[in-house]
């Protein structure tokens, strides 16, 4: 609270905060968003100095609630990244899988009918 007081971290009122959920995928985990802003001064105002130096951060939500409150729209941008690589991944699985055919092949197929048991 002395440090609040004294101005040198900040706090924001209830109405202030723009809440944000964020996925729990490992690519955005806390240690990686901590990456991204552990050098932002601004965000560090609403810190603990020792919060950036913790094994084991506590409290996601919290931080990503400041985050997205100093700068709206981060956040998202990297939930659309991470979502499209982790689509693009799953593509590259899809593919691997595939069976390529030449077109004789698909002709033999096609023609034959199909039947289950």
């Amino acid at each position: 609270m002395k440090a609040l007081f004294a101005d040198k971290k900040k706090a924001f009122l209830s109405h202030e905060v723009a809440p944000v959920r964020m996925p729990n995928w490992p690519e955005l985990k806390i240690k990686t968003i901590i990456e991204i802003v552990k050098n932002d001064a601004e965000v560090a105002k609403y810190f603990k100095d020792e919060y950036w130096l913790l094994e084991k951060p506590h409290s996601k939500p919290f931080m990503c609630n400041v985050i997205n409150s100093l700068y709206p729209g981060l956040l998202q941008g990297l939930v659309t990244e991470s979502n499209g690589l982790r689509n693009s991944v799953e593509g590259e699985e899809k593919q691997k899988d595939a069976i390529m055919m030449t077109d004789k092949w698909r002709a033999m197929l096609d023609s034959s009918p199909y039947t289950s048991s």
